[in-house]
């Protein structure tokens, strides 16, 4: 998976008219939906013994642990820590069932390691429909330890009764600590190459009355 700024990097190349682009085509799955995962997943292992290894634009990607039985979970928690730490996002779950769809589907499941991040709360915007009259969103702010600057709007995790409480009292909240909860830093097509970031799925999980500084822990 690709954050905003490789992909804006990704769709330029591709676009570009250069013969030498440099790019990897990884595959992790086939369109044959008849078959059950397992059997597709074998017929990409197949083809990944066959594989001309010196081509190095194509490649299969391999299956990182096999659990037999749903509730067999052992080690998933380290393997997902060691991919995040090595740059990954996170991992990709398959039933050994699951029929190939174009779509999203409960046999394909993502794994994130939730990240948090204490950030400011510079203003509030009242909702509409069901939160009319309350507040909707928390506008946040953030600087890293090496200056890149973290701004996001803040629209769920909140209580019915903390919407209400500083729709009437803004400044109960304004200029307060919260912690946010989220799965990655991502930049948008007018910010990408510069040191502002936002959150991607941000979540509001609590306020931090011990603190009145942001940070990243």
């Amino acid at each position: 998976r690709l954050n905003a700024g490789e992909f804006n990097s990704t769709s330029g190349l591709i676009n570009s008219k250069s013969n030498n682009k440099k790019l990897i085509y990884n595959i992790f799955d086939i369109q044959e939906f008849g078959l059950p995962y397992r059997d597709r997943r074998r017929a990409l292992n197949e083809m990944m013994y066959q594989q001309d290894m010196s081509n190095g634009e194509v490649r299969i990607l391999p299956t990182l642990k096999v659990y037999n039985k749903m509730v067999d979970d052992t080690g998933l928690n380290e393997l997902l820590s060691d991919i995040v730490k090595s740059g990954g996002e996170g991992l990709m779950v398959n039933t050994g069932s699951g029929l190939y769809v174009p779509k999203r589907t409960d046999d394909l499941l993502k794994v994130k390691q939730v990240q948090t991040m204490d950030m400011k709360v510079v203003d509030t915007e009242l909702g509409t429909g069901k939160y009319f009259l309350c507040v909707g969103t928390l506008y946040c702010e953030a600087v890293l330890p090496n200056g890149d600057k973290i701004s996001c709007a803040v629209g769920t995790g909140l209580s019915d009764e903390q919407r209400t409480r500083w729709a009437m009292y803004p400044m109960e909240i304004i200029g307060k600590i919260v912690e946010v909860s989220y799965f990655s830093l991502s930049q948008s097509k007018t910010s990408y190459g510069t040191t502002m970031y936002s959150l991607r799925f941000p979540r509001l999980k609590k306020v931090r009355t011990d603190k009145n500084e942001t940070s990243t822990f």
